[in-house]
């Protein structure tokens, strides 16, 4: 289940207009790897906090789900 969300929006990571899965992958290589080019920081960071970090990604997992 995919959500459709308005440019910008906040989990939206990595642009494509949506909130799924792809955004927390896209997350985790930013944190472990590397950033993909496709990568919005400022989107990734779901809660508002200033820092990109697992809380967010918990955040998004939860807001997916809520989706269902």
């Amino acid at each position: 289940y995919y959500n459709r969300c308005m440019w910008p929006g906040f989990g939206d990571a990595n642009g494509y207009l949506i909130v799924d899965v792809n955004d927390i992958t896209t997350i985790v290589l930013a944190m472990l790897v590397q950033e993909p080019a496709n990568y919005y920081p400022e989107y990734a960071d779901y809660n508002a906090d200033g820092i990109v970090n697992i809380l967010d990604i918990v955040e998004i997992v939860n807001y997916i789900m809520s989706q269902k």
